[in-house]
């Protein structure tokens, strides 16, 4: 195994940094597929599981994240720890999201609606962050502030794409899903998922960009080879 400097995105790609407008609509776009694509898987699972309604949100947000993931890791495909970035990613939304449904099975009819999202909101947040700190934690120096940022990165995110939805939720997706149908309303968690993803991507991008170098010589991660 060698390790040497590459470009990192394609020709005229020269340093690590030069591939930040990717980076962020990787995300965007990550998120919105990943939107679209788990809006109707969902409520179909949940429905054949069994589970509470509310659980098909859950499903949903960890839908985006791995969109997102899957946008980040086409973008950063020939850095040396990229594999283990989206290891931490997809690892960490899984379990985010059944600690999610978990605290909405053990809390539902026992507290007030407020405290349930909170309470699942937390468990997932919480488990999503530190599930990606055990992954990378060995693998890469910047673990922790990985970690941080995707924290961070979530919860700035859910309220961004949360008050979108408060002041446009009954005027977009109420056009959308009454024109369009189930499409309409896919199309709407889309929108959302653009509006997570650019969050989330822009404070992450903080970390593997500017700071994700496993290579005490150079500013930008080596690249693997062989």
């Amino acid at each position: 195994m060698v390790w040497i400097q590459l470009p990192v995105g394609g020709a005229g790609v020269r340093h690590l940094s030069d591939v930040r407008p990717g980076w962020l609509v990787a995300s965007g776009l990550g998120g919105a597929a990943g939107a679209a694509l788990f809006d109707p898987i969902s409520t179909a699972v949940s429905s054949a599981l069994g589970v509470f309604p509310a659980s098909a949100m859950v499903f949903i947000v960890g839908g985006m994240l791995l969109g997102i993931g899957a946008g980040q890791g086409v973008v950063l495909r020939r850095i040396s720890w990229t594999r283990s970035l989206l290891l931490a990613e997809m690892s960490g939304t899984a379990l985010g999201v059944v600690a999610g449904v978990a605290a909405l099975a053990v809390f539902r009819g026992v507290a007030g609606p407020g405290t349930v999202v909170a309470l699942v909101v937390s468990s997932g947040w919480a488990a999503f962050a530190t599930t990606q700190w055990l992954v990378l934690r060995g693998r890469v120096t910047w673990a922790r502030q990985w970690a941080l940022a995707s924290a961070t990165g979530l919860a700035a995110g859910l309220l961004i794409a949360g008050i979108f939805t408060y002041f446009f939720g009954h005027l977009i997706g109420g056009v959308l899903g009454t024109r369009f149908g189930e499409v309409g309303v896919a199309l709407f968690r889309a929108i959302q998922g653009v509006a997570l993803g650019i969050v989330y991507g822009g404070i992450t991008g903080c970390v593997s960009i500017q700071w994700g170098s496993d290579h005490p010589g150079g500013s930008d991660p080596p690249v693997e080879v062989g």
